[in-house]
């Protein structure tokens, strides 16, 4: 925080930077103007003196054309996303208890294997907020949906959509140490029972990377979700593909390891996604800034395959 020698903010004129975000977002001092209920002059007034008072353009003036700067633009972010939690902050205040649920929606298996063990530290470090979890491997509808925002597998190629990826995972067999060991530390996938998940990334493909040649790569149990997939593995009922994230917990906690260094990178990645057009719900920056301390603590590192001794 800048501060001056009393401990004061060092801050220019809100109405000043009010000014300026509503011409840098509407590409126009009239826009601005009319939104702000200000003239065109006052508008032109005030983003002179928050030039003034940083020292720099903030504006490409041509003419009638108008464009922001390379500090005018780094600027714009963040007096945009000040505003817009101010905005949000604000509407917390004046709505309803019950409308405060903040409504996260993910895969089931994602929600059961890598979510809900962590959610204790979500709540410790976000006490006040009221969370919904809702289990959906489906593109939300946002606009006929009650969920504020969604962790999805895919390309992230959904345009009507605000999408930060939050990891990329690879896919790796896995299987309970006990099935291991049965298998004398050493699988033979003539042998082995194969565990099918519906994943991009199936039989086929790891044992093609792996070298494992001339292998019935179809045989054995089908399941339609990843966590019914990995408790069947875990149950020594046979080996299974698992990625990155949903297996972490199940390998650190020694119910789960995995026998080979061969990975394939997953050809779909986990992606945070909220609506554009959408006002941010107050709870979002605080669930998003746990989330992404989370998958940057190294789970994927930890998870990885690694060679069984």
């Amino acid at each position: 925080m800048s501060v001056d020698h009393n401990g004061r903010r060092k801050l220019p004129s809100l109405m000043a930077v009010r000014a300026f975000e509503a011409a840098a977002r509407l590409g126009s001092f009239t826009a601005a103007a009319q939104e702000l209920l200000l003239t065109q002059s006052a508008i032109s007034r005030h983003v002179r003196n928050l030039e003034t008072s940083v020292g720099i353009p903030l504006f490409h003036r041509r003419g009638r054309q108008l464009s922001l700067t390379a500090d005018g633009r780094t600027y714009m972010n963040v007096a945009g996303d000040a505003f817009d939690r101010i905005a949000a902050a604000t509407a917390a205040l004046r709505c309803p208890r019950d409308q405060r649920v903040f409504t996260i929606s993910m895969p089931t298996s994602l929600a059961a294997k890598w979510f809900t063990p962590r959610l204790s530290d979500f709540l410790a470090s976000c006490p006040n907020v009221d969370l919904c979890v809702r289990a959906s491997s489906r593109i939300l509808d946002f606009d006929g949906d009650t969920v504020d925002a969604a962790i999805c597998y895919g390309k992230g190629d959904w345009p009507a959509l605000q999408v930060e990826e939050l990891v990329r995972e690879q896919v790796f067999p896995v299987c309970s140490p006990d099935y291991l060991r049965s298998c004398g530390n050493a699988i033979d996938f003539r042998r082995v029972t194969l565990l099918h998940g519906e994943i991009r990334e199936g039989w086929q493909m790891w044992l093609k990377a792996a070298g494992q040649h001339e292998i019935n790569a179809t045989r054995g149990p089908q399941f339609d979700d990843a966590a019914s997939l990995l408790q069947a593995a875990i149950e020594g009922l046979g080996i299974a593909l698992g990625r990155t994230l949903i297996v972490t917990n199940d390998l650190t906690a020694g119910r789960l390891v995995a026998p080979f260094a061969t990975a394939l990178d997953a050809e779909s990645a986990c992606w945070l996604v909220v609506p554009k057009t959408h006002p941010a719900h107050p709870r979002l920056s605080d669930f998003r800034r746990w989330l992404f301390r989370q998958v940057g603590r190294g789970e994927a590192r930890t998870a990885a395959p690694r060679q069984h001794e």
